[in-house]
This record gives structure tokens, sequence and C-alpha cells, in this order.
């Protein structure tokens, strides 16, 4: 774990705070990084259903063919 000194806006890190419902600073901030890279990976899911969903239902719709009567 690294430790930095950073300047941080004291109104939103206290909005962030009750947000997260965190206790202390250190808290606050590793669990706001966390959100963020979470958020992230719901992102990227999202584009890659995007891309690859199309190619998904079409295989899926191939497969049912097959296997009905």
């Amino acid at each position: 774990m690294a430790k930095t000194l950073i300047e941080i806006d004291p109104d939103k890190l206290a909005r962030v705070q009750e947000i997260l419902g965190a206790r202390t600073k250190r808290e606050t901030v590793d669990r706001a990084l966390d959100e963020v890279i979470r958020v992230q990976a719901g992102r990227d899911h999202f584009e890659w259903l995007k891309e690859n969903g199309p190619r998904i239902r079409q295989h899926e719709a191939e497969l049912d063919a097959m296997w009905r009567p």
C-alpha cells in the first residue's frame, strides 16, 4: 500500500463519505476507487455484449433449430 499526500475537496470527501457510509477518509477513498473500478467493469461488460450479443443470439438460434423436431 502506498502513502500519498494529495489535496481533496473537503465537501466532496464528506459527501462521498456519506454516500458510501464510510467511517474514515482512508476508507472513503478506498471504497470510492473500488466503485470506479466496478462501474468501469460494468461498462466493459456492456460494450462486450454490444459487440458479441448478436453473434451469440445467432448461435443460440442455430442450436435451437438443430434440436427442433
